[in-house]
């Protein structure tokens, strides 16, 4: 019984720690967002910055190229090795590293010779090659997760997500470098994947100094392993595409019912509630080494523990920051829009209670992912995100916008419903002492 109080107390520690990590991931996003405006118009003009925004959102897609593969990997290698199969992990780990390897050498390649072809007029010699450049950066990122899994395995993310976020900031100095420099859109590119170049390399040699179960080598990687991989990894892809409809579509239905402004006013009342579920959320991934380690070590009764701790503060959290925006809404409205997008009550109130249940599913959602138990959610949301938008035409016209959100609402309700459905299987899993982890 001690051991069991020290091992919960340990774990609490890293809990706390991690939701910590995750908060200042937060708060450096937040700060590479407010420097970068003013350092980009200090050297460019506003036309300049906006060409360079519309080449930097397109690399944002090539960080999928691992198709769900990697984060599918990393909790599998972390199951395996709290399960005492530390050789299976590490079959696991090479296989997903020469996934990483083959994917950044197809598509840099490919990517590479395609822009060759590319006409001057569509698209001038430095937008290219800074283009390219990116998407060179954002390839170098796939090895995130790879690093991801040993900082999990070893009880250390935390530590994992703040030099994660270490590599960011020096990535973010190389663009600030390059652009300073040179003042062109390569150069700021350049500076970009060289800070990312550096970064990734320090933090692999941190890696396999800190990690020794985990071997750089190709040696055991293993097609057949990767295929394992690939039913939960196509299920963790439905998430992203269920959020870009939920967020992209909706957001046409909202154009094209009610024009721009609609648009403008109702977009950023939801960039406004969400920020309840960014917060939540620092505290459901801090979860998520410690649900696949237990998992993996099948200690049921601890990790029923640690998911009923976690999803009554994850609920009660969520329920306090929807109820203190609700009254802050006001004032931030005013001040971040100047005054140009006033506060309507009700549409923000039902705003607020779509985010609330979106905030308290967030940790059921992070078990069922964590152990690679998320199939039938993750197929189960992409399909109600495709049926929500038919559903939130149908509300609009009925109710306008409110019913858009009110639509939105009531998925984010079945969602919860069927992810605490899917978490009594994967807890009954963990309590029989025979979990699956070779999914």
């Amino acid at each position: 019984m001690r051991w069991k109080r020290l091992q919960f107390s340990s774990l609490r520690a890293r809990v706390l720690a991690g939701t910590g990590a995750n908060l200042i991931s937060q708060a450096v996003t937040v700060g590479i967002q407010v420097f970068s405006l003013p350092l980009f118009l200090h050297f460019w003009t506003t036309e300049h910055y906006g060409k360079w925004l519309m080449l930097s959102a397109i690399p944002a897609y090539f960080s999928m190229s691992d198709a769900g593969v990697i984060p599918v990997a990393a909790n599998k290698i972390t199951m395996l090795h709290a399960a005492g199969r530390p050789d299976e992990a590490d079959s696991v780990f090479q296989s997903a590293l020469a996934l990483v390897l083959c994917a950044i050498a197809l598509i840099s390649v490919s990517t590479g010779l395609a822009f060759c072809f590319v006409d001057e007029a569509l698209l001038g010699s430095d937008s290219r090659l800074a283009l390219w450049l990116m998407i060179l950066a954002t390839l170098s990122s796939l090895f995130g997760g790879l690093f991801d899994s040993g900082f999990r395995t070893y009880g250390r993310y935390a530590e994992g997500v703040l030099l994660g976020n270490g590599v960011r900031i020096i990535e973010f100095a190389g663009t600030a470098a390059g652009l300073a420099i040179y003042g062109s859109f390569s150069a700021a590119a350049a500076g970009m994947f060289t800070g990312r170049l550096v970064g990734t390399l320090a933090l692999a040699s941190h890696c396999r100094r800190q990690f020794p179960a985990l071997h750089w080598q190709l040696g055991k990687s293993s097609l057949q392993e990767l295929r394992t991989l690939l039913h939960p990894a196509a299920a963790f892809m439905a998430f992203p595409l269920g959020n870009a409809l939920s967020i992209q579509a909706i957001t046409l239905v909202v154009g094209g019912l009610f024009g721009g402004a609609a648009v403008a006013i109702f977009n950023t009342y939801r960039t406004l509630s969400r920020v309840v579920i960014q917060l939540t959320s620092t505290l459901s991934l801090a979860l998520w080494a410690d649900f696949s380690r237990l998992f993996g070590a099948s200690d049921g009764t601890m990790l029923r523990r640690v998911y009923g701790q976690g999803f009554v503060l994850g609920a009660a959290v969520s329920l306090v920051l929807s109820a203190a925006m609700i009254f802050a809404a006001p004032s931030l409205l005013s001040w971040w829009t100047h005054g140009k997008i006033t506060f309507d009550r009700p549409l923000f109130l039902a705003f607020a209670g779509a985010t609330f249940i979106g905030g308290v599913w967030h940790v059921p959602r992070v078990l069922l992912l964590s152990t690679n138990c998320h199939r039938r959610l993750g197929w189960t949301f992409l399909a109600l995100s495709t049926l929500g938008v038919g559903a939130a035409w149908i509300g609009a016209r009925a109710m306008g916008d409110i019913g858009i959100v009110l639509t939105m609402l009531v998925l984010e309700a079945a969602m919860l419903g069927v992810s605490m459905w899917l978490v009594r299987g994967v807890l009954t899993q963990a309590d029989t002492g025979r979990p699956t982890v070779s999914h």
